[in-house]
């Protein structure tokens, strides 16, 4: 029996719709906040004319005063960089018997769930006026592989970040990443920065907050998070991990939390959307 991606899709969609109910009430809450109205003359054409057959009558015109309002937009956008470690081609399945193996025809890959339910996402809240940039990030694991990878990791994210900014991208996120399959290790400092950097370019935003995701494990990025994400704070911009934890050790994650990682863990696309959906909520009740 082959998987039903149309389905699949369909139920993630749905799930959205009711998921982003709380978050577009917010997002309008916060637009009437800003929302003023002020009483001001109309210089338009005809009401230049309705004033001089007004003067010309001896009456006053009261056509000319017109009221505006003056609707402030919610300005905030966030990025998301997607690990795209060769893990991600493995099943979202935990209960699969052989994890290493890639995702059969009958199953759907960690890193196609998520953008399906990216996809979902970013179909409802879009017309909310959030921005967003969305990355895949690529680490080459025929470069070494230390700790001096950092240092030079800014250069080497030009060559593997794959920026989807466009809509007719962003709606449809398993066509733009067409080509670009799930390889090598995971290294998180990579998927930090090019989530940094896509937040940056977001123009127009008072708010940005920059998430970087990984269903793997590891320990050479571990010391420099941290400080990535001092650093992002200070531009501006919230760094936030979030994290597939299928299989990823208990270890890690309490090593992530004791380190003062800003957390968003899960383990289904329903829950990814949840998670994502929080972390946008938490943009302006903060």
């Amino acid at each position: 029996m082959v998987f039903d991606v149309q389905a699949f899709r369909e139920d993630l969609r749905k799930f959205a719709v009711i998921k982003t109910n709380d978050l577009r009430r917010l997002l309008l809450d916060d637009q009437n906040k800003k929302t003023y109205t002020k009483n001001g003359l109309s210089l338009n054409g005809r009401g230049i004319v309705n004033t001089a057959i007004a003067v010309a009558n001896s009456r006053e015109n009261l056509d000319r005063y017109k009221t505006f309002q003056n609707k402030q937009t919610t300005l905030a956008g966030f990025s998301f960089a997607f690990d795209f470690s060769g893990s991600m081609n493995t099943s979202i399945n935990p209960n699969r018997t052989n994890r290493m193996m890639n995702a059969g025809p009958n199953e759907l890959s960690r890193y196609r769930a998520l953008v399906y339910a990216m996809e979902s996402l970013l179909n409802i809240i879009t017309p909310f006026g959030i921005k967003s940039y969305i990355g895949g990030v690529l680490f080459d694991h025929s470069r070494n592989y230390s700790s001096s990878q950092f240092q030079t990791s800014t250069d080497a994210i030009q060559v593997h970040l794959k920026v989807i900014k466009k809509d007719t991208e962003r709606f449809d996120l398993n066509k733009a990443f067409t080509g670009t399959l799930p390889h090598n290790n995971t290294y998180l400092c990579a998927y930090a920065q090019g989530a940094i950097e896509m937040a940056k370019r977001i123009k127009g935003v008072d708010k940005r907050i920059a998430i970087y995701m990984t269903d793997g494990e590891d320990d050479v990025s571990m010391p420099y998070l941290k400080s990535l994400q001092d650093q992002a704070k200070s531009q501006g911009v919230e760094l936030i991990c979030a994290v597939l934890a299928v299989d990823i050790k208990d270890r890690m994650l309490d090593r992530l939390k004791n380190e003062g990682i800003n957390l968003a863990v899960f383990k289904t696309p329903q829950e990814f959307i949840s998670s994502l959906t929080d972390v946008l909520k938490n943009i302006y009740l903060n």
